[in-house]
């Protein structure tokens, strides 16, 4: 089926991180807490510690100061027992005191640059990389990296990542855009709103995937099972990815075939649950379902982004090549996938 003829396609179940990938709360707002099914009547200051890898005691003074709220009350007992499915809101201040709102720039971090100018940075990051500072990664990130190279980045947008517009998992590679000016921060951010950027994707999954092109449209929520996971729901956020088979093959004695995709949402994890969910697992997605471990790296590649070029208006477009990596993988398929995968390089 040509991606004339794109069926629309419907998901039903899946697996979240703690934020979606396209909301940027300021440091005034709070952060919400919904409690998975794994921490039903676990303790209110262990759950709040573990999302927000702030210390017992900076939790305990949280609550005692009044900044916590239960299902929209104010709580001041440390030990009350949480259920499932309560909302759970804290002062995005403990995320600062865990992670510093000021990240700091560092040397050594390797990442290739596309292009840059006064405005923009277009980055090619490799798999290996988180993309920002976080409560489990306060430093070696691309952000980090680039704040070394690029001080003035520190500046735009929100402290805590500073100049990042979008992101993608540190098990895929490819291109981003990051933010050099304010002015570039704020159009790049309402691009990334209104969708009228380009994300493109390059990808092996399991299986013959059927039809040859679709759109998976599918709410996305976060896993009430395991913390760090997506799933499709019907209380997520809308969600649509647009896909294209390129061919199948053999890789690794499994059948296997390569696509494209297209990203007309932005949320996190969405191409990978997504796929998934319709039954076919990116290769090496194994928190997704796939029977393929290639370590912390997952057969994704963002090949190509498009953009209004903040200052100019002109529509420009770029693109990475495969990396080393998953061209290395080519010496374990047949001919013929090697052959789909070859524009790509």
């Amino acid at each position: 089926m040509s991606s004339d003829d794109s069926s629309n396609l419907m998901g039903d179940d899946g697996e979240g991180l703690l934020f979606d990938e396209d909301v940027d709360l300021e440091l005034s707002q709070e952060i919400t807490i919904e409690v998975p099914n794994s921490m039903d009547q676990v303790r209110l200051d262990r759950i709040i510690s573990t999302y927000t890898s702030s210390s017992r005691s900076v939790v305990e003074r949280a609550i005692d100061d009044g900044e916590v709220s239960l299902n929209g009350k104010v709580v001041n007992h440390k030990s009350q027992r949480v259920n499932e499915g309560d909302l759970i809101s804290v002062k995005r201040e403990l995320l600062v005191e865990a992670i510093s709102h000021e990240v700091k720039g560092e040397g050594g971090i390797s990442f290739g640059v596309i292009y840059e100018d006064d405005d923009i940075l277009v980055i090619d990051k490799p798999a290996e990389l988180v993309v920002h500072p976080g409560v489990k990664n306060s430093t070696g990130t691309l952000i980090n990296g680039i704040v070394g190279r690029f001080p003035e980045v520190a500046e735009v947008g929100n402290p805590l990542r500073p100049g990042v517009v979008h992101r993608i998992d540190k098990g895929t590679s490819g291109l981003l855009v990051i933010a050099r000016s304010q002015v570039a921060y704020d159009s790049l951010s309402r691009q990334m709103a209104e969708h009228s950027s380009r994300r493109r994707y390059i990808a092996l999954v399991s299986g013959s995937l059927t039809p040859d092109s679709a759109v998976i449209d599918g709410p996305i929520a976060k896993s009430l099972r395991q913390i760090g996971l997506m799933r499709i729901a019907p209380s997520g956020k809308p969600s649509r990815t647009r896909y294209q088979k390129l061919g199948e093959g053999y890789f690794r004695s499994e059948l296997v075939s390569s696509a494209s995709f297209e990203l007309e949402t932005g949320r996190t994890h969405q191409i990978r649950v997504h796929i998934s969910n319709y039954g076919y697992p990116i290769v090496g997605d194994v928190a997704y379902g796939s029977s393929f471990d290639l370590g912390e790296r997952v057969f994704l590649h963002a090949f190509a982004l498009e953009l209004d070029h903040p200052i100019t208006g002109e529509r420009i477009e770029f693109h990475a090549p495969l990396p080393p990596d998953l061209v290395a993988l080519e010496a374990e398929m047949d001919q013929g996938l090697v052959d789909s995968l070859g524009p790509f390089h």
